[in-house]
C-alpha cells in the first residue's frame, strides 16, 4: 500500500511540473501569438495607408500611420527573438522581416498602375507568411483561449484589409480587387459571429462587441456602395477604430491566461 501512496505522489509531482511547463510555455507562446497578430494586421494596415496617402485622402495621418507601423513591424522581431528559442519561429519571423523590409521601399515610392501592384502583392505575400506562424503557434498552445485570440487577431487585420481593398478599388477599379474586399467581408462577419458565440464572452466584452458592430455598420455602408467611393476618410478612421476595439478585447482575454 505504501508502495502505492508513493507511486501515485510520484505521478502528482510530476503531472505538476509538467502542467507548470504547459501554462509557462502558453503564456510565452500568447505573447507571442498576440505579437503575430499585430504584423498581420500592420502588412494591411501600411499598405491601406500608402493607397489612401497616394491618392491625396488624409495624407498626414496616412504617412504618420506608415511610419509608425513601419516601426512597430520591426521591433516586432526583436520582441519575438527574445521570447523563443523555438527554431521554427525564429526562422519563419526570419522570412516575415526579410519581406517586410521591401515595405521601406515601396511606401516611398509615387502612386501608380504598378507600383499599386506591388504593395498589394507584398501585403498579400506577408500576411500568408504571417498565417502560416499562426498555425504553427496554435500546435503549442494548450490554453483555451488561444483559439478566440487568433480569431480576434484576425478580425484586427481584417478591418485593415477591408480598408485596403477599398481604398485600391479607387485606384485601380479592379473587379479582382472588389472580390478579395467581398471575401474579406465575409471572414469577419463569420468571426464576428464565432466571436458572440465564445462561452467567455463576458459583459464588458458583449459590451466592446456592441461598439464594433457600430463601427461596423458604418463602414459597411460604403463597402456596399464601393463603386461610388464615398467618404474615404471615415472609411480610413473606421477602419482603425474597430482595429482598437478589437485590440482591447485580445487584451482581456491575455489576461485571463494565468
Amino acid at each position: 500500500m505504501k508502495i502505492l501512496y508513493n507511486t501515485i505522489a510520484l505521478i502528482l509531482f510530476f503531472s505538476n511540473i509538467l502542467l507548470s511547463n504547459a501554462v509557462a510555455s502558453d503564456k510565452e507562446n500568447i505573447k507571442i501569438l498576440n505579437i503575430i497578430n499585430h504584423q498581420r494586421m500592420l502588412s494591411q494596415q501600411i499598405t491601406k495607408a500608402y493607397l489612401y496617402a497616394g491618392n491625396k485622402i488624409n495624407i498626414d495621418e496616412a504617412n504618420e500611420e506608415i511610419n509608425r507601423s513601419l516601426k512597430e513591424l520591426r521591433n516586432s522581431y526583436q520582441e519575438i527573438n527574445s521570447l523563443t528559442k523555438n527554431s521554427k519561429f525564429k526562422k519563419s519571423i526570419y522570412s516575415i522581416k526579410k519581406s517586410s523590409m521591401k515595405f521601406n521601399t515601396l511606401s516611398k515610392k509615387p502612386l501608380n498602375a504598378k507600383n499599386i501592384e506591388l504593395i498589394l502583392n507584398l501585403s498579400e505575400s506577408i500576411l500568408n507568411q504571417s498565417e502560416q506562424t499562426v498555425l504553427l503557434l496554435k500546435r503549442e498552445i494548450y490554453n483555451n483561449n488561444s483559439k478566440i485570440i487568433a480569431i480576434l487577431g484576425q478580425q484586427e487585420m481584417l478591418a485593415q484589409r477591408i480598408a485596403k481593398y477599398y481604398i485600391a478599388y479607387q485606384s485601380n477599379r479592379s473587379e479582382d480587387t472588389k472580390r478579395k474586399m467581398k471575401k474579406s467581408i465575409n471572414r469577419f462577419t463569420k468571426n464576428h459571429k464565432t466571436i458572440m458565440k465564445y462561452k467567455e464572452v463576458t459583459p464588458n466584452i458583449r459590451k466592446r462587441l456592441g461598439e464594433i458592430d457600430r463601427l461596423w455598420g458604418i463602414a459597411n455602408k460604403f463597402y456596399i456602395n464601393i463603386e461610388k467611393g464615398e467618404l474615404p476618410l471615415t472609411v480610413f478612421e473606421t477602419s482603425d477604430n474597430i482595429t482598437h476595439k478589437v485590440n482591447d478585447i485580445i487584451k482581456i482575454y491575455t489576461l485571463q491566461v494565468k
